[in-house]
C-alpha cells in the first residue's frame, strides 16, 4: 500500500478522531474505501487546510504558484473546484518526510 508511512497512518488518524462528527470524516482519507465507481473521494482545500493544520489561505499562496514553482499537494480542479485526490496528499507527505 503505497504512502503508508508513520506519519501519514499519523496525520490522517488525527485528521479522523478530529473530524469524526462530521458524516464523510471515515472514509475522506480510508485508504481501502472507495465510491462504487472505484474514485476516492476528493478533498476540498478546507478539509485540507484541517488535515494539515494550515490555513487555507496557505494552500490558495501554493496554489497560486503552482505553475512556476510547484509545491504542495497538487491540485486539480473540478468545473470550477478546487479539489485535492488523497493519493497527491499522501505522496506529498511521503516526499516531505524524507527530506
Amino acid at each position: 500500500m503505497s504512502g503508508d508511512t508513520p506519519v501519514t497512518r499519523h496525520v490522517e488518524a488525527d485528521f479522523a478522531l478530529r473530524m469524526r462528527d462530521r458524516r464523510d470524516a471515515v472514509h475522506v482519507f480510508c485508504m481501502d474505501t472507495m465510491n462504487p465507481q472505484g474514485l476516492e473521494p476528493l478533498l476540498t482545500p478546507r478539509e485540507l487546510s484541517d488535515l494539515l493544520h494550515i490555513p487555507v489561505r496557505t494552500l490558495e499562496s501554493w496554489r497560486a504558484n503552482w505553475e512556476s514553482n510547484p509545491y504542495g499537494p497538487k491540485p486539480i480542479t473540478v468545473g470550477k473546484h478546487v479539489r485535492y485526490r488523497p493519493v497527491d496528499v499522501r505522496s506529498w507527505l511521503d516526499e516531505q518526510a524524507a527530506r
